[in-house]
């Protein structure tokens, strides 16, 4: 299996276009549509080095070590294909 690794911002949305993605919570939320879209039967998220908020469980709060990992089984774009190599 092929990882490709990509940062990200809040200013995503002005790359990808403010009508489709309006917020980061969008923009996950449209990652994992496409995994379905790729005809995946199965997608992991992994959150990882998040933190509890000190005054509410409840919350949790991001950290620059912060990162969010979105695997599925599904079939879509090889790392040449998304580069425009073929």
């Amino acid at each position: 299996m092929s990882f490709l690794k990509f940062r990200t911002n809040a200013k995503v949305e002005n790359l990808i276009g403010r009508e489709l993605i309006t917020s980061n919570t969008i923009a996950v939320f449209e990652l994992i549509k496409n995994s379905y879209d790729a005809g995946a039967k199965r997608v992991d998220i992994k959150f990882i080095n998040f933190l509890f908020h000190e005054d509410n469980r409840n919350l949790v709060v991001s950290t620059p070590n912060s990162r969010i990992i979105i695997s599925d089984n599904g079939k879509g774009m090889s790392p040449v294909s998304f580069y425009g190599l073929v």
